[in-house]
C-alpha cells in the first residue's frame, strides 16, 4: 500500500496501515489528511496536556509547601529536602515499578496468536530498568535508555524539577523577590536554549518528519521545565494574593475579567490552531517559524492555563469552573495516576493482539478509544485498591519510623482545673478591689491585667467612642497598606480615657504596648463588638457579621 512519497509497506504492523489518510506527508497526493484539517489539530495538540500537568504540579508544589513552611527559616527548607524527596519517591515508585514489571513480564505472554514482538521493549527494561528507578532516563539523551516504558519520561522530568524546589522555596522564604526571580530566570534560559537549538539543529514538531525533536526537546528536563516553573510562580503569586487578602477591584472587575478571558482564548487558539499551516502537504514552515513555535508554544499554553485557574479560584470561571467542579471528577482524581501508568499496558493488549490489519475510520477509532478508556479506568481502580493505597500506607508508616515527630507532653487536667479555680478567686478579688479604687479615685495604673473587662466598659461605653475606635482602626489599616507610619492605638485609648472619662495615667503604667492589660482589653473589645475574626466561646463558630453590622473593617 502506498502510504507516503516513495514509501511502501509489505507487511502490516500493529498500527494503522493507511497512514496517508492520517498524516500529511510532504508531497503526498492525499488531500485532507486527518492531521491537516482543523479538527485534526487535536492529535498533535495533545502534547499540551503534558504541559498542563507540569504547570499544575509546580503550582501545588509551591503553594501547598509554602503554606506549611510559613514562618520557617530558609536553611530549614534545604535541610528538610532529603525527607521531602524520600517521601515523594516512596509515594510514587511502588506503583510505577509494579506496572513496569507487569508490562514487561506478563503482557508478552498474551501474544500467542500474532506475529508481533515486544522483545525490544523487554530487553530495554531488563538492561536499563535502574534508570527508571532513579528517574534519570531523560537525562541521557545519547543513550538508548528511554525504551523501557517510554511514557514514564514525564515522571523522570517531574522528579528532576522537584529536586530544585527546596532551593526555590528557600529563596522565597529568604526574600520574596528572589523566590520569583529564580524560577523565572530558569524558564527564560530554557526558552532561549530551545529557540537556539531548534533553529540550529532544524527541529520539526511534526512527529512524522524526521528530526531530533522528540529526543532532544520533548523529553529532556532542561527544555520542558518552563511549564513547571510557571506553575511554581503562579503558586507563589496566589499564596501572596490570599495572604494579603487582595481582590479584583469591583469597579474594574468586568473589564479585567473580560480582558483575561480574551487573552486566554487567544493563547489557546494560537497554540492549538496556529500551526495549521505547517500540516499542509503543499507548503511547509520555515526554520525560523518552527523554532519560534517550539520554544514559545508550550510556555504560552501554561500561562493560559494558569490564568484560567486564577479566574476559577476567584469565582469568575463560569461554566468552565462549574464543569471542572462536578462531583465525579473528585473520585476520578484518585485514579488519574494509575490511569497514566496503566494506559500503555491496555493499548498493548488491544493492538498487539490483533489478527487483522487496522485501517482508519472515525467509528472504529471511537470504539477503540472507548474500550481503551474503560479498560484503563478499570485497571487503575484495581491498582489503586490493591497496590497504590497499601503501599502509600506502608510508606507513611515507614516515614513515621524513620522520622518520628516529637511528642507533646500530656496536659495535667486536674492541675489546670485547680489553677483555673484559683484564677477565678483572684479575679473576683481584683474586681472588688477595682470597685473600691474607683470610689476612692485611685489611678488606673495600679490595676492588673485581669481588669480589661471593666476598662472596656469605661473606655468604649458610648456609641461615639466605639465609632471613633472603628475609624481609628480603618486609618491604621490604611497606613499599614501604604507602608506609612500609623497612629498609636495606645495614644488613642489614652485620649478617650482622658477626654471622656477623666481617668489619670502615670508614666510606665499598664497602658504600654506590651501590657497584658492592653492586650486583653483589645481582644475582649473586638470580640464583644463583632469583629469578623473573633471566635465565639460558646459555639466555637466564626462570627461572620458584615462590615456594616460590626462597625469594624473586614
Amino acid at each position: 500500500r502506498n502510504w507516503g512519497p516513495g514509501q511502501t509497506i509489505d507487511t502490516w504492523g500493529p498500527g494503522y496501515q493507511d497512514l496517508g489518510e492520517l498524516v500529511p506527508f510532504p508531497g503526498s497526493n492525499v488531500k485532507d489528511a486527518v492531521q491537516s484539517t482543523w479538527t485534526g489539530q487535536v492529535f498533535q495538540s495533545a502534547e499540551f496536556s503534558v504541559d498542563s500537568f507540569f504547570m499544575m504540579s509546580g503550582f501545588l508544589a509551591s503553594y501547598i509547601t509554602l503554606r506549611k513552611l510559613k514562618g520557617s527559616k530558609p536553611i530549614k527548607t534545604i535541610q528538610q529536602a532529603p525527607v521531602l524527596i524520600l517521601h515523594r519517591f516512596l509515594r510514587i515508585t511502588p506503583l510505577y515499578m509494579f506496572v513496569v514489571w507487569f508490562y514487561v513480564e506478563l503482557i508478552p505472554l498474551t501474544m500467542h496468536k500474532t506475529d508481533f514482538s515486544m522483545q525490544e521493549v523487554v530487553d530495554a527494561c531488563h538492561e536499563n530498568w535502574w534508570y527508571n528507578l532513579l528517574y534519570i532516563q531523560t537525562v541521557f539523551t545519547n543513550r538508548d535508555v528511554g525504551g523501557c516504558y517510554g511514557v514514564t519520561w514525564y515522571l523522570a522530568d517531574d522528579m528532576m524539577f522537584f529536586y530544585t524546589m527546596p532551593f526555590i522555596l528557600a529563596a522565597y522564604l529568604w526574600r520574596k523577590s528572589a523566590g520569583y526571580l529564580l524560577p523565572a530566570a530558569l524558564s527564560v534560559a530554557s526558552i532561549a536554549y530551545s529557540w537556539w537549538a531548534a533553529k540550529k539543529y532544524e527541529w520539526r514538531f511534526q512527529t512524522y518528519l524526521v528530526s531530533d525533536y522528540q529526543a532532544d526537546y520533548y523529553g529532556p528536563p532542561w527544555t520542558r521545565c518552563p511549564a513547571y516553573y510557571i506553575g511554581v510562580i503562579f503558586g507563589m503569586f496566589y499564596l501572596d494574593w490570599n495572604r494579603n487578602k487582595w481582590k479584583i477591584p469591583e469597579q474594574y472587575k468586568t473589564a479585567i475579567v473580560t480582558g483575561l478571558v480574551f487573552v486566554i482564548c487567544g493563547i489557546f487558539f494560537g497554540t492549538v490552531y496556529g500551526c495549521h499551516g505547517a500540516y499542509q502537504t503543499d507548503k511547509q514552515w520555515s526554520n525560523d517559524d518552527e523554532a519560534a513555535y517550539i520554544a514559545l508554544s508550550k510556555p504560552a499554553w501554561s500561562i493560559g492555563v494558569a490564568m484560567m485557574l486564577f479566574l476559577c479560584f476567584e469565582g469568575e470561571g463560569g461554566l468552565i469552573n462549574d464543569f471542572l467542579s462536578i462531583l465525579p471528577f473528585r473520585y476520578l482524581s484518585k485514579l488519574t495516576f494509575g490511569m497514566y501508568l496503566a494506559h500503555p499496558t491496555v493499548l498493548s493488549l488491544l493492538y498487539y493482539n490483533r489478527v487483522t490489519p487496522l485501517e482508519w475510520s472515525i467509528i472504529a477509532y471511537a470504539s477503540r478509544f472507548i474500550f481503551a478508556l474503560g479498560g484503563t479506568m478499570l485497571g487503575a481502580f484495581v491498582l489503586h485498591l490493591c497496590v497504590e493505597l497499601p503501599c502509600a500506607n506502608l510508606s507513611g508508616l515507614l516515614m513515621v519510623v524513620l522520622f518520628p515527630k516529637k511528642r507533646r507532653k500530656k496536659k495535667n487536667v486536674k492541675a489546670e482545673a485547680k489553677a483555673g479555680e484559683n484564677l477565678d478567686e483572684k479575679s473576683n478579688r481584683k474586681e472588688s478591689e477595682m470597685l473600691r479604687m474607683r470610689e476612692d479615685g485611685t489611678p488606673y495604673s495600679k490595676l492588673g491585667s485581669k481588669d480589661s473587662k471593666n476598662l472596656k466598659e469605661k473606655l468604649l461605653k458610648s456609641p461615639s467612642d466605639a465609632d471613633a475606635y472603628s475609624e481609628h482602626m480603618k486609618q491604621q489599616n490604611k497606613h499599614r497598606f501604604e507602608g506609612t507610619s500609623a497612629p498609636s492605638t495606645m495614644d488613642f485609648l489614652k485620649r478617650i480615657a482622658l477626654d471622656n472619662r477623666n481617668l489619670s495615667f502615670d508614666e510606665g503604667d499598664a497602658f504600654n504596648p506590651g501590657s497584658n492589660l492592653v492586650r486583653d482589653f483589645l481582644e475582649n473589645t473586638l470580640a464583644e463588638m463583632g469583629n469578623p475574626y473573633a471566635i465565639q466561646e460558646e459555639s466555637g463558630e466564626e462570627v461572620v457579621d458584615s462590615k456594616e453590622k460590626s462597625g469594624f473593617p473586614v
